[in-house]
């Protein structure tokens, strides 16, 4: 595994590099199952912060040299390539798993393994989100995400916890959009929750995964007087984005919601950042009129009218 994860020598060749990790990863699915435990061991000892980390400090600030202790191997990131490369056949670990999956400093771990061991692990990740501290209910509400359509069966307990639980709402809504296909069910979850500034982000991420039918609603929210709705619409309308959550640059879960977040960081910052200028008017027009002007000549009618209705919205607000 240390092998696996090094990187690109000097002298080696692309072509050798994914011939050795096609070799590596050829060994681990010959290994099989019983690397299994092994992968299980890395994630529980997984080094926590202890006075280990105080004396290493102490013995720094004490010597004129550099001197090291041993060095605390963390391997919970190979424990997860391992899952990652045998999924299902290493589902003898979900009972463990789902014991690490209570711990808030190993869950986020934990979970990604369910999620990479397969629709399996959707019972342990499902009582995680039922009965978790909200730590443990959002690393869960992720892995559900990854699993998608495969663990439609929690839609009813993601939307319980939208409803019922506001310091995980965000992490469900997610999840929701990514286990639910049916648009219809969800949209009006996601208008109501889009309006609200607590889960706006998250719903706008939902409503770009929905298509066609989520656009009209993020063309509104261009234009809304809240700023957090202003860039979360445009995150969720940035081509970058658009690409992944449409599926015209395959991502996983956590690729897609971590390029969401990203943007909309950016676009938070650009708004504060005009909101304490003069030049806030003229920020709102350059910064949304191209995205109104590109989905006004979008093919479907009801797109075309929200861009339009935007863009006069726009006109007025000045």
């Amino acid at each position: 595994m240390d092998e696996l994860g090094a990187e690109q020598a000097e002298e080696e060749r692309l072509s050798d590099v994914l011939r050795r990790r096609e070799m590596l990863t050829n060994t681990v699915l010959t290994i099989g199952p019983e690397a299994v435990p092994c992968a299980v061991r890395w994630i529980r000892d997984r080094p926590r912060h202890s006075w280990y980390d105080e004396l290493q400090f102490r013995v720094e600030s004490a010597s004129r040299a550099r001197v090291r202790l041993p060095e605390r191997k963390d391997r919970s990131w190979e424990a997860l390539w391992i899952f990652q490369i045998l999924g299902p056949t290493a589902k003898q670990a979900i009972p463990e798993l789902a014991r690490l999956l209570s711990d808030e400093y190993l869950c986020g771990h934990a979970a990604r393994c369910l999620a990479a061991i397969g629709p399996d692990s959707v019972p342990a990740l499902s009582n995680a989100l039922a009965t978790g501290t909200n730590q443990v209910r959002r690393m869960a509400a992720e892995a559900l995400g990854v699993l998608g359509p495969s663990a439609r069966a929690t839609a009813p307990l993601l939307l319980e916890t939208i409803r019922t639980t506001p310091a995980t709402a965000s992490f469900a809504l997610r999840a929701l959009v990514e286990v639910e296909t049916n648009s219809t069910t969800l949209l009006p979850l996601l208008v109501e929750r889009f309006a609200d500034s607590n889960t706006a982000p998250a719903a706008a991420y939902a409503l770009a995964c929905l298509g066609t039918p989520g656009l009209p609603f993020l063309l509104q929210g261009l234009t809304n007087h809240q700023p957090t709705i202003r860039a979360a619409a445009g995150a969720a309308l940035d081509p970058s984005f658009q690409r992944r959550a449409t599926g015209e640059d395959p991502s996983d879960f956590y690729a897609r919601s971590g390029r969401f977040d990203s943007i909309w960081g950016n676009k938070m910052l650009s708004e504060v950042m005009a909101a304490r200028s003069s030049a806030s008017t003229n920020f709102k027009r350059e910064s949304i009129t191209p995205i109104l002007v590109k989905y006004a000549q979008h093919t479907n009618a009801a797109v075309r009218s929200a861009a339009r209705q935007a863009m006069e919205q726009l006109d007025k607000s000045e």
